[in-house]
């Protein structure tokens, strides 16, 4: 089985048609047929690319060695999802919420966590009165 091969079964385990699977590692989607047909593998770049974007293990794409993806704990997932946020091409209003979060005391950022959880609990509240309301 070959690199191209396996990036058809990664890409068909995530759910993702060609094009989208392309617009996450910014890629054509010609590229991803050509690997889907067998014709061509990723370059290193774009291996590095799909390991990171995906969470798989360059040994199993590279040469279907052990499991398809990284095992991650709690924290390095959180740490790889707010590096991801921080990529080159984020929005300047994802940078400058990164930022500002960086720089807010934890109280702070506690009082406003649990400002958010009564606001999530009161708008389920609603959707459940709504609900019932319309049976």
């Amino acid at each position: 089985m070959s690199v191209a091969s396996r990036t058809s079964e990664l890409r068909k385990a995530f759910g993702l048609t060609q094009q989208a699977f392309a617009d996450r590692l910014g890629i054509t989607r010609g590229a991803v047929a050509n690997w889907d047909l067998d014709r061509s593998d990723p370059s290193d770049a774009v291996i590095s690319l799909i390991c990171r974007e995906f969470n798989v293990r360059e040994a199993w794409l590279r040469d279907g060695t052990g499991e398809m993806l990284e095992q991650l704990t709690e924290n390095e997932d959180r740490a790889r999802f707010f590096g991801g946020l921080s990529k080159e091409n984020a929005s300047p209003e994802v940078l400058a919420f990164i930022d500002a979060l960086r720089k807010t005391p934890e109280p702070a950022i506690r009082a406003a966590l649990e400002f958010v959880c009564n606001v999530y609990e009161s708008y389920n509240a609603l959707q459940k009165e709504k609900g019932s309301e319309s049976k």
